[in-house]
């Protein structure tokens, strides 16, 4: 079973605004440690799994969190405002799942501070989307 993030990664990974930027370099969770920058994360915080009286209703309301990672804060929100504009508002398929509704509910920004003796540390900018997908309800 592929999750909500995999798939949006998936989608996003489609998109030569994003692939120009980030190549590959949209990872589950953590960036390698082999990355160069800009790059990207994605995590899922929680899904919640919608139902009716009778059971599953077969919806799928996810919060994923894409956090974009650079050496310069103008990269980094250039590189997250290049995310929001192709996910905000989508309604279509991703990967193997039907998104039917995808929301932008919040920014932040960050800075991780380097751990060895240089200058050099890494700004963040992070988005949290609300995306709702349609799932298979099993049938018994």
């Amino acid at each position: 079973m592929a999750t909500t993030g995999s798939n949006i990664r998936t989608y996003l990974l489609t998109k030569s605004a994003v692939t120009d930027v980030i190549g590959t370099r949209l990872r589950p969770d953590v960036l390698a440690q082999s990355d160069s920058l800009p790059a990207a994360t994605y995590s899922e915080l929680f899904t919640n799994h919608s139902h009716t009286i009778s059971g599953a209703a077969g919806i799928e309301d996810c919060t994923l969190e894409i956090v974009c990672y650079s050496t310069t804060r103008t990269q980094a929100d250039s590189l997250a405002d290049t995310i929001r504009q192709q996910l905000q508002g989508y309604r279509g398929t991703a990967g193997s799942v039907e998104v039917m509704s995808c929301q932008l509910d919040d920014t932040g920004h960050g800075y991780q501070q380097p751990q060895d003796d240089s200058d050099q540390g890494t700004y963040l900018t992070a988005l949290r989307f609300r995306i709702q997908v349609q799932e298979t309800i099993p049938t018994f």
